[in-house]
């Protein structure tokens, strides 16, 4: 399978390449993603792996011309956009271009995908603090989870834990992939920093429903002991 790959992009051979992809289609694939995620843009079915080759060779284009075609509303789109996000090196471009990106994001799969991929924070945690807690606060439900699940990837460390649990604590919007996102970081935390998370857990004003979900979470990840597993079910309201 072979795609036509631009040295710039406008909005004629961005469609043609999108009609391309297509032959990337599996349909079996895209029957199991319709039942996983839920969106309003239309699906392919290209695996995250050819998804992921794609958004590298566009890269080697001048792939902010891509960025800046107008889009079509296509969820392997919204993909390919999110990680090529990545590949730029500037961090003020950077931060203009997610700004943008993040109010399309309407599912999980694209908000955990997509920011796996931006490594880079690591080396501007405290640049990037402040955009943080502007997505966590957000009144929507899939631009506060990018604020927790950005937390989870690249802020549980030794001098951000504390601070990230603040943040979440602090959380106002009640709805489920936000509900699921702060279990998950509450496990992951477990594991990377057992003695503050318990801290945490033994003092909190999140509901019983996180608190159960996050339990269940540490419960199932092969990285707790059992003695620890057995623990954490002292919380379990």
């Amino acid at each position: 399978m072979q795609l036509t790959y631009y040295n710039e992009w406008n909005n004629h051979n961005y469609q043609l390449f999108f009609e391309e992809l297509f032959q990337y289609s599996d349909k079996k694939y895209l029957e199991f993603n319709k039942k996983i995620i839920f969106t309003q843009y239309k699906m392919i079915g290209i695996r995250i792996p050819d998804i992921r080759k794609i958004a590298k060779k566009i890269s080697e284009t001048d792939f902010q011309s891509f960025l800046n075609c107008n889009f079509m509303g296509c969820y392997e789109e919204l993909l390919l956009r999110g990680i090529l996000i990545s590949y730029f090196t500037e961090f003020n471009k950077f931060i203009l271009y997610f700004d943008d990106f993040v109010k399309l994001i309407d599912n999980w799969a694209v908000c955990d995908t997509c920011l796996a991929s931006y490594k880079f924070i690591k080396n501007n945690r405290d640049k990037f603090l402040d955009k943080i807690k502007e997505y966590i606060f957000s009144n929507k439900e899939f631009i506060t989870r990018v604020g927790v699940i950005f937390s989870l990837y690249y802020y549980l460390t030794d001098d951000y834990i504390d601070e990230v649990f603040i943040l979440i604590s602090d959380i106002k919007i009640r709805k489920y992939y936000v509900d699921m996102a702060i279990a998950w970081l509450i496990s992951v935390a477990f594991v990377k920093n057992t003695s503050e998370t318990i801290k945490f857990l033994d003092n909190n004003n999140l509901n019983d429903e996180i608190i159960k979900m996050a339990i269940q979470k540490i419960r199932d990840s092969r990285k707790v002991s059992k003695s620890l597993k057995d623990f954490v079910l002292k919380y379990k309201k």
